[in-house]
């Protein structure tokens, strides 16, 4: 049998299992995100679009629902923002350091 999955205790006694599943050979499920019209705009005016698709399809999905997730349009545009300077600098994700080929 394989290595024993790890289970995280939350406030109020809820049990997660953490999102690092790679290594234990399953993958979470999340719902796929449609890309806004507005965001491929973006990507493709700014010359992101490639380096977008470069990044795996988990970092695509999660920037696409963390800015869907804003409630104000303010806080919408700075994940946007957020989103095509990390693309564009090549080295983060969601602030944290990130290169390409790493999961």
């Amino acid at each position: 049998m394989g290595k024993a999955m790890p289970v995280c205790a939350k406030p109020g006694g809820l049990d997660v299992i953490p999102v690092q599943m790679k290594r234990y050979g399953m993958a979470l499920q999340r719902p796929i995100q449609p890309m806004p019209p507005d965001i491929d705009a973006r990507l493709r005016a700014g010359g992101l679009r490639d380096a977008y698709e470069a990044r795996p399809p988990y970092q695509r999905n999660d920037y696409l629902a963390w800015i869907a997730r804003a409630k104000r349009p303010e806080t919408r545009e700075k994940r946007v923002a957020q989103m095509l300077e990390e693309l564009a600098g090549g080295r983060l994700y969601m602030k944290m350091q990130w290169r390409k080929g790493q999961a």
